[in-house]
């Protein structure tokens, strides 16, 4: 099971809730959650984040535009 904390390398860091942006917001809510179980719109999150998980290889996602989900493809 991957997560993200894997990925990174069991990152730690907190800081004070005034200091967070919305971008660590959203990473504390999903770094423990394995990423086959993370929500369609979280994964392109990730994807946009140019130096976020490079290791993180989404091979090939399938979206089903009338039924606004995606699967995976291996």
């Amino acid at each position: 099971m991957n997560t993200f904390r894997k990925l990174s390398g069991d990152v730690n860091k907190k800081l004070e809730a005034g200091e967070r942006s919305s971008l660590e917001r959203w990473f504390d809510s999903v770094v423990d959650v394995p990423i086959e179980d993370l929500a369609v719109e979280d994964i392109c999150r990730a994807i946009r984040q140019k130096n976020l998980y490079r290791s993180f290889n989404a091979k090939s996602l399938v979206f089903d535009k009338e039924k606004s989900f995606g699967r995976r493809v291996l």
